[in-house]
């Protein structure tokens, strides 16, 4: 293993013991699962380690954590990491990039998913591992020396130290470089440690000529030239494939020793074949079309009696005099509901638990709030955030966004602030980087194929979901546009105004005022639920708890608490 925390705090030593402590008692408890089977769930205990530090309020990480696990069995092996750093296999005198797979941007939903994906691989002899954190990484290969290592032959440790040695970084400009650089070699191992093989050198062949029979031969033949085609890899002048030994089934048989069936036999066997796959093919696909039914029937509520209807409890009830506004927008962070009206310069605040009301106060107008990340923000045009800490507003300015681009829509995931451009679905990110400061605006997506238009609500959790004017949603992920989404529910959406998810549920919310709703479907868009009632007519915004399993609806000056 190896990492760094960019930025680091006097903690961020701690923390990244922690997180190698983690990586390593769950791998080798899990190790009788295999390499690849036990790196996978270790990294889900890691992830819920890392939520946990999140919920302390340990966020200082957050796009700073930059690690790399690597498990090596043999010839197998096994990876993965997270944030900016290199990991890359020099064979053949070709360097290659073995986790560019791997990189994300962004660290995605919370509870939190730091570490995403694993990869596997061979390692053959004279391969070379590097694990580089990305200023030595840079350094070196300005320097041209991850060339001279691929071109080096007969690599060993003394050859390393030549190419790459010490006094490199304790003169010059390779002295103001921090970091690490971990290198594996990887030699012929010892005649003992040698794997049984079934490719024999044809120097073997002659002194013992091999009695199995071709057939066999064949089957055996098949591993071998798969392998050498493999693409993943470049190819080497010599390599040898070693497989377990394996109990040879044919031992003693040769083909001849098959007895012949006679003629009619084997044509009524063929008749027999045929008529079973007859009768295989019908009854699958009767029941193709049984699971079809069952699906329309489950997934397409088309009668106003499947409409769900849920009353309303826990009631929140607020007064314009108690108030001093009329709130139009509802958010939500752990225990505390926010109610504000855009362009206000209030704020009410209410504690769920013990239904305190406090009212606070900014001095510039709000254009949006966010709970995603467990830290209410509120942002002021054009350059101004406001965090609630301390029970009390923060103030932190930050760079300028671009002279045309408007902030019509906004979200934060993580402490990353998203602002959304609503004439062409222009979106920036300002990335978190400690202590409530953020870094420059960076562009993350340019709509230039239509796939959004006229957004009206905007939600982030690792992904940036858009409710268009035309009902659909349209899903970006990574700077990518990923699908489009038309909710087929009855009946047919007419005005839906505000959309929201959390990272943690694999649902998406919707809200439809003018038919008393809250519509709730799954991330891929299948339709899960519809929560409706007569009182509520007046909706004007919603919030979703942290786990997904409350709503908080604004309906006029009341709020309903609806258990999902």
């Amino acid at each position: 293993m190896a990492g760094e925390i960019n930025n680091a705090l006097p903690k961020s030593k701690e923390l990244l013991a922690n997180i190698a402590k983690t990586i390593k008692k769950g791998f080798y408890s899990l190790s009788s699962k295999g390499q690849e089977r036990a790196l996978s769930l270790t990294l889900k205990t890691a992830n819920d380690f890392l939520g946990q530090e999140v919920k302390k309020e340990n966020v200082n990480w957050l796009g700073n954590l930059n690690f790399a696990a690597i498990g090596i069995k043999g010839s197998d092996l096994v990876f993965t990491k997270t944030g900016d750093i290199k990991i890359l296999l020099i064979r053949g005198g070709q360097i290659n990039d073995a986790g560019r797979n791997l990189n994300l941007e962004g660290i995605d939903p919370y509870p939190l998913k730091v570490f995403f994906n694993i990869a596997t691989g061979k390692l053959f002899e004279g391969d070379i591992l590097m694990v580089l954190s990305s200023n030595v990484f840079n350094f070196i290969k300005e320097k041209g020396i991850l060339q001279a290592l691929a071109k080096a032959e007969n690599i060993d440790d003394k050859k390393i130290k030549e190419i790459l040695p010490y006094s490199l970084f304790t003169k010059g400009a390779g002295s103001a470089i921090s970091g690490f650089s971990l290198i594996f070699l990887f030699n012929k191992q010892k005649e003992k440690f040698s794997f049984p093989t079934l490719f024999k050198s044809e120097e073997e062949n002659k002194e013992k000529p091999n009695k199995i029979n071709p057939f066999l031969e064949k089957i055996k033949a098949f591993p071998k030239k798969l392998a050498f085609n493999m693409p993943s890899f470049p190819k080497l002048s010599q390599r040898k494939i070693f497989l377990p030994k394996i109990k040879n089934p044919f031992k003693g048989l040769t083909i001849e020793q098959f007895k012949k069936k006679p003629a009619f036999k084997k044509n009524a066997l063929l008749v027999l074949g045929f008529l079973f796959l007859l009768l295989i093919g019908f009854l699958i696909f009767k029941g193709a079309e049984n699971r079809k039914e069952e699906t329309v029937i489950v997934n397409n509520p088309i009668e106003p009696t499947n409409l769900e209807k849920i009353e309303p409890n826990a009631l929140f009830d607020l007064s314009k005099e108690e108030l001093g506004f009329e709130p139009n927008k509802i958010a939500l962070s752990f225990a505390n509901l926010y109610l504000y009206k855009e362009s206000s310069p209030e704020i009410f605040k209410i504690n769920i638990d013990s239904s305190k009301k406090e009212k606070t106060e900014l001095n510039q107008s709000i254009e949006s709030i966010d709970a995603n990340s467990g830290t209410p923000l509120a942002f002021s045009l054009p350059n101004t955030v406001y965090y609630f800490k301390n029970s009390a507003w923060q103030e932190k300015q930050i760079a300028l966004a671009p002279s045309n681009f408007n902030l019509d829509l906004s979200g934060s995931y993580l402490l990353n602030i998203y602002f959304l451009n609503a004439k062409n679905c222009y979106i920036i990110k300002y990335s978190y980087l400690s202590d409530y400061n953020w870094g420059s605006p960076k562009k993350w997506y340019e709509d230039v194929t239509n796939t959004c238009k006229n957004p009206k609500s905007m939600a982030v959790d690792g992904s940036v979901w858009i409710l268009n004017q035309d009902n659909t949603i349209t899903r970006y992920y990574t700077g990518e546009f990923q699908d489009k989404i038309t909710l087929d529910i009855f009946p047919v959406p007419e005005d839906l105004t505000e959309i929201k998810t959390t990272a943690s549920a694999p649902y998406i919310y919707i809200l439809e005022p003018k038919n008393n709703r809250l519509l709730i479907a799954d991330k891929t868009g299948k339709f899960i639920k519809q929560i409706q009632s007569d009182k509520f007519n007046n909706l004007k915004s919603f919030a979703i708890s942290e786990n997904g399993t409350t709503a908080y609806l604004l309906n006029g000056y009341t709020i309903y608490k609806i258990e999902l």
